[in-house]
């Protein structure tokens, strides 16, 4: 099996060094972007989210299971919860209103990922005091990377290790199931191979469930039943072939899609299909590059949720010196600010 030296920059995943947030003109007349903070080196992080209140919520991978909050009006960060036994945060996602879920599982610097490490918890941000609670181990599940919630009883991640797409149904008395809820040549792996990841990021926007494949270099969607989060109609390529993509997030009136690219460092936008027949257009480049420092190594985006609903916020791992992730850390990773012109996300 590949190491983690060679795995961790397919999956892109502590808080005491503030960065100068002056702003810095890209490529696009109207794209600029401004780093929100960034956390000492090495510092990987996997995935980011934007709380109701606007904050952003991030996760470290590799080094400490550490979920962050980060305020990007003051650009400071705090931790909010270490899960000991663990030294990965591999999936956010709200549950429901101010009550989120992440997954949480092990890497071994040389092996990679331990096969059924993962574990579904829930953090409650109701009130002042944080609780959290441990939903399912996930034993039977190869890698859980990735999490997006279909309704408030149902989460769904990828499988990366097994190519499929899990299911986690919560019942009222606090008990939790996992079952397989999607499968299929669009989500499949490829664990023997040099890129062993089939699906990766995944994004549940209604009625649609988006996800990227590493292996495949692809990036697909299909309709899923809202209740279930089984197919109801056919798998939809919206690219494939222009590299490896991670993380997504989808525009608020589901015309678009932004995508991150780790080793081209670059974040793309994609414009979805919205009549039958239709198809999605070709990826154009929005930010970072080959030689950029803006995005080394993106691994995820949001959205704000407040005044700041036009700028989507993508975290970082830190970048490498080598190609493909390989090589030295350039930088601890970061979390920036590409503004958008006022466009909004679901």
């Amino acid at each position: 099996m590949r190491s983690l030296r060679s795995l961790v920059p397919l999956l892109f995943t502590a808080s005491s060094l503030a960065t100068n947030s002056s702003y810095s003109p890209v490529s696009h007349p109207q794209v600029v972007t401004r780093v929100v903070y960034q956390f000492p080196k090495p510092t990987w992080l996997e995935n980011i989210a934007t709380l109701r209140n606007g904050t952003l919520i991030t996760g470290i991978l590799g080094s400490s299971a550490e979920v962050h909050l980060v305020d990007p009006t003051t650009n400071t960060a705090s931790l909010l919860h270490s899960f000991s036994g663990f030294n990965s945060v591999l999936g956010i996602t709200e549950l429901d209103t101010d009550i989120w879920a992440v997954i949480t599982a092990n890497y071994s610097p040389t092996d990679g990922p331990t096969l059924g490490s993962g574990v579904v918890w829930k953090i409650d941000l109701q009130n002042s005091d944080v609780k959290v609670d441990k939903i399912i181990e996930l034993k039977d599940a190869g890698m859980a990377n990735g999490l997006t919630t279909l309704n408030p009883q149902t989460l769904l991640f990828a499988d990366s290790f097994h190519g499929n797409i899990g299911r986690v149904t919560l019942s009222p008395n606090g008990s939790a199931t996992y079952t397989v809820a999607l499968t299929g040549t669009n989500l499949d792996a490829n664990p023997n191979g040099t890129m062993p990841l089939g699906a990766n990021g995944l994004k549940y926007a209604a009625p649609f469930l988006y996800w990227t494949n590493t292996w495949e270099s692809r990036f697909v969607r299909a309709p899923i039943d809202a209740q279930t989060g089984e197919r109801v109609g056919e798998d939809e390529v919206l690219d494939e072939e222009q590299g490896v993509y991670d993380d997504l997030v989808v525009a608020r009136d589901g015309k678009t899609a932004y995508v991150v690219r780790p080793y081209a460092k670059t974040l793309v936008e994609i414009a979805l299909p919205v009549k039958k027949g239709e198809k999605a257009g070709a990826p154009r480049f929005v930010v970072g590059g080959t030689g950029s420092t803006v995005l080394p190594g993106a691994t995820a985006a949001t959205f704000g949720r407040g005044s700041d609903r036009g700028v989507l916020y993508v975290s970082t791992q830190g970048g490498n010196t080598g190609d493909n992730g390989e090589g030295v850390t350039l930088e601890g990773g970061k979390i920036v600010a590409v503004y958008l012109n006022g466009v909004g996300a679901c």
